[in-house]
């Protein structure tokens, strides 16, 4: 059997059009982008709430090491995405060659492991502020169920890509459940997340009025559920679609947005005191 030359396209291109195995496309373009401008936003307020809780707070708990952790692995996310583009993530399939193929697959399973635990450190972070505000037992039994489910289907997952779903076995049904079963877990760990803060702001001595702003600060650090449902959408639509080095850029822009707003928006709720008078009081739970 003769060996496939390492230059033929892994599919025929459409009638009229040259297959380019090296340019940059517009969707890399656009990948580099959207994670230029969102990482940059996040990085700038991390480190104005880092600033905020050793110098204006002057505490600065644990659930800052595991923003910082999210931050850490988001760049090492994109790193990994970057290395894959000469390799043809982002180019249609018809762009992508054999040679190019070997490589491609192998960034496939460090992204989608590196993908998740940002995703999970985010949400372990808002866990333990909350924990800070109502530390009470009931409270504290619900944030642990939470960060439970938070952590566990992560951990399977990472086994499950690492070995029986590992992209580079070729068993592709394997890796669409996963995705669609992490999206499904990780939308349900934000809703629960978004819901907590009722039961926190009930408990505070301030008006409805701020009751309902500090609600709304706490909740906004899951406010980028919308990104995995809006991703789960186009993962459906492309089920059948072979362009996949194409189609996987689409959704990765998605992922980006996910876990960067993620970031942003964890920040954002700790900053208050950052934009307070430093003679602002603080507000305790109700006993």
């Amino acid at each position: 059997m003769a060996s496939i030359d390492p230059l033929t396209p892994i599919a025929p291109a459409p009638p009229g059009v040259t297959p380019d195995f090296y340019s940059i496309t517009d969707l890399q373009v656009r990948l580099s982008v959207t994670f230029g401008v969102t990482y940059g936003i996040a990085t700038i307020l991390m480190c104005l709430r880092l600033y905020t809780g050793v110098f204006v707070v002057k505490k600065l708990y644990f659930d800052a090491f595991f923003l910082v952790a999210a931050w850490i692995l988001a760049g090492l996310f994109f790193f990994f995405l970057a290395k894959a583009f000469p390799a043809g993530f982002g180019r249609h399939i018809w762009d992508v060659n054999y040679g190019q193929l070997t490589a491609y697959s192998d960034y496939l399973t460090p992204l989608a492991i590196i993908y998740m635990w940002p995703l999970t450190c985010v949400k372990l972070s808002v866990l333990i502020v909350y924990y800070q505000i109502d530390p009470q037992m009931v409270f504290r039994y619900c944030g642990l169920c939470v960060a439970i489910f938070n952590v566990v289907p992560t951990l399977v997952y990472t086994a499950l890509f690492i070995d029986t779903c590992n992209p580079l076995k070729g068993n592709i049904t394997c890796v669409n459940t996963i995705i669609f079963t992490h999206t499904g877990t990780n939308i349900f760990a934000d809703l629960l997340i978004m819901a907590m803060p009722i039961h926190m702001t009930w408990k505070l001595n301030m008006s409805i009025g701020k009751r309902l702003t500090v609600g709304a600060l706490l909740a906004l650090s899951s406010m980028c559920v919308i990104f995995p449902i809006v991703r789960t959408t186009y993962v459906r639509s492309y089920t059948n679609d072979p362009d996949v080095t194409w189609n996987q850029g689409v959704l990765v822009i998605f992922a980006i947005l996910e876990i960067n707003i993620g970031l942003v928006c964890n920040s954002l709720m700790m900053l208050k005191p950052f934009f307070s008078s430093p003679h602002a009081e603080v507000c305790e739970p109700a006993v």
